[in-house]
């Protein structure tokens, strides 16, 4: 069961979450094509600021390559979070509760870049 987050500290979070910034280094990192089913069935999480993508951009990706995004609550179905600066406690805990796999922006973009080219996983 989730724990729960006294009014307080929701109102200091929500504070924190209207005035969070954008990618620190938009653009400094090279993403890979989306290819269409690459996260077939899989369903993300994205709680945080990524540093070289925007929020709008990582879930285009991740739809664009055949997965789904999930907001809110953390379900159980979840393939992985992915994490960024400033990230939600509360969706990091509902997530290591329920062993969801935990991303970095560069270790999701890895993953993308291995699905998007599975021909690519045997020669490395």
């Amino acid at each position: 069961m989730p724990r729960r987050v006294s009014e307080e500290a929701q109102a200091r979070m929500y504070e924190d979450w209207q005035n969070r910034d954008g990618p620190r280094n938009l653009g400094g990192a090279s993403w890979p094509e989306p290819r269409q089913g690459a996260l077939h069935g899989q369903r993300f999480i994205v709680t945080g600021e990524q540093e070289t993508i925007t929020r709008g951009d990582l879930h285009d990706l991740i739809r664009e390559s055949g997965g789904r995004v999930s907001t809110g609550r953390v379900p159980q179905s979840a393939d992985g979070i992915i994490v960024g600066r400033g990230a939600g406690p509360v969706k990091m805990d509902m997530a290591r509760e329920q062993g969801v796999p935990m991303y970095s922006e560069e270790s999701f973009r890895n993953h993308l870049e291995r699905a998007s080219n599975p021909s690519s996983a045997w020669s490395r």
